[in-house]
């Protein structure tokens, strides 16, 4: 075998060893994470080159950028560029920013982290987009919350969409993703 060979087949072996952690870590987090709803803003419903989807973006979210841009000029309130939020969880299971959460500290009771980080000059926390079945967008029109599996650590995959009365939208990880 040649070392050119060699070569590509250890990037090969690499590759399919990194999605299959990838895809083993995901499905921990969905069968193990902690379920959180985020309040979401849909935004365009419509892409024609990728199909049917929900665009997103999150109150916490806003919130967080808000609170980021007054403590810009701040030097000891600098953001990094990765880290967590502070989430507080009401009694609907529904996280409400409550700050950033420094390295460090610990996580109090009734609190999630959940992780952002900052690209392109703003703060993204989840997802922008909720992909579904062509045809499928009027199932999804009433959404007010995302729901979330997050982990200890603030890691956190969005699963799903729920009403105003936190019914399911839809299914949990649509069908086409699975």
């Amino acid at each position: 075998m040649s070392r050119h060979a060699a070569l590509v087949g250890l990037g090969l072996l690499l590759a399919i060893v990194i999605s299959g952690w990838g895809i083993v870590s995901s499905e921990s987090l969905i069968v193990g994470g902690e379920t959180v709803f985020l309040e979401i803003a849909p935004v365009d419903p419509r892409s024609l080159l990728q199909g049917d989807y929900m665009a997103l973006d999150y109150v916490v979210a806003r919130e967080a950028r808000e609170a980021m841009d007054r403590t810009a000029d701040e030097r000891d309130l600098r953001w990094p560029a990765r880290g967590r939020l502070l989430l507080r969880i009401d009694e609907r299971g529904v996280g409400q920013y409550d700050g950033l959460l420094r390295e460090g500290e610990a996580v109090p009771e009734g609190y999630l982290p959940f992780a952002y980080r900052i690209r392109g000059g703003g703060l993204e926390i989840a997802t922008n987009a909720w992909f579904f079945e062509e045809g499928q967008a009027e199932v999804y029109e009433p959404a007010e919350y995302g729901e979330f599996r997050v982990d200890e650590d603030g890691g956190h995959i969005l699963v799903g969409m729920r009403d105003a009365d936190f019914q399911l939208l839809g299914e949990l990880i649509p069908r086409w993703m699975r």
